[in-house]
């Protein structure tokens, strides 16, 4: 997976006072890259890896903005953390010029599992996965924040589909923002929400 063409290519790079080494891309989205990442103070036999979410502050207009919003997502994802069903967020630093979001590692998402057909003619395992991911909602919204960009992309799973983690809180809001507001993937919003004049690409 290429990199953000806003931020050079980290890989094998060291960040977090040398603790951690960035070994290779995971994905990229407009402001910053996630990359899988080696904790180097873990013993050799048993290593410990992360997921380290890199984010730049896109242009020098835009700057000010995008930590503000950059800031909200650690906060809020870090309100909604200890749910088992929720990626849980370690730590977060700013290097560089840029916010590194530490996270635990998923074995890949559920798309990719659905694609699998893990899910196929085991409507027992459907309805466990829906309730878990439910019960993470309702976690989230009686805290007041709201992911709004909910896909199966945005949902780490293992490989059989038994353990899942909401993640990618790049969208997410409080209670405080407006219900008119809009944001997200288009193709996974409620009727209610999309509107094409205030969608965020």
């Amino acid at each position: 997976m290429s990199p953000s063409n806003s931020l050079p290519d980290l890989s094998g790079h060291l960040v977090d006072e040398g603790r951690l080494r960035l070994l290779k891309a995971l994905g990229a989205g407009s402001y910053g890259v996630a990359y899988k990442a080696l904790d180097t103070t873990s013993p050799p036999d048993a290593p410990s890896y992360y997921a380290v979410k890199c984010l730049g502050f896109g242009s020098r207009q835009d700057k000010g903005p995008v930590k503000l919003h950059q800031r909200h997502e650690v906060e809020l994802h870090t309100v909604c953390s200890s749910h088992p069903s929720v990626v849980r967020l370690h730590r977060h630093f700013y290097t560089h010029g840029c916010l590194y979001i530490v996270l635990e590692l998923g074995a890949g998402d559920l798309w990719r599992v659905i694609d699998d057909g893990v899910f196929r003619n085991n409507n027992a395992l459907v309805k466990q996965t829906f309730l878990k991911l439910l019960d993470a909602v309702r976690y989230c919204h009686q805290r007041g924040v709201h992911h709004r960009d909910l896909k199966p992309e945005n949902i780490l799973s293992s490989a059989d589909g038994t353990d899942i983690r909401i993640t990618d809180f790049g969208m997410v809001v409080d209670d405080n923002l407006p219900s008119s507001s809009a944001g997200g993937t288009s193709a996974y919003m409620t009727p209610g929400m999309f509107n094409p004049a205030l969608l965020v690409s």
